[in-house]
């Protein structure tokens, strides 16, 4: 079963969901702030997957560091997080795969050094 937006397997079209999910208001225009309360103008459904991983990646490496751990790199499929420099001294380096179905190849080598990155795309799953 494919989701909303094109995800998983079967053919690549976006479906008739996805197709009314373009369709919508994008989110900060149907909520307002207001001090510390927030309302919203229009129905509206707020999904938080998108920063699940990152916040993930962010705890364990406040865990690793509660342990006296300063120097580590940590992911959560896709959401990288380093800390401190690898054990030669050098920033801890990831490669970010190019966006083609037909092959791996990298496309970017990022060097971090306390530092986070967050990566996403479809046409891998």
């Amino acid at each position: 079963m494919r989701c909303a937006l094109g995800f998983g397997p079967g053919p690549r079209r976006p479906t008739a969901s996805a197709r009314r999910w373009r369709r919508r208001a994008p989110a900060h225009e149907l909520l307002e702030l207001d001090g510390d309360r927030l309302r919203k103008r229009a129905p509206i459904a707020l999904d938080l997957n998108g920063i699940a991983k990152g916040y993930g990646a962010d705890r364990l490496a406040e865990t690793l560091r509660s342990f006296g751990i300063g120097a580590a790199l940590v992911g959560i499929d896709g959401e990288m997080r380093a800390m401190g420099l690898r054990p030669d001294g050098a920033p801890w380096t990831i490669a970010v795969e190019a966006p083609d179905p037909d092959r791996r190849a990298p496309h970017p080598i990022l060097a971090l050094h306390d530092a986070a990155v967050a990566t996403s795309g479809d046409y891998r799953h």
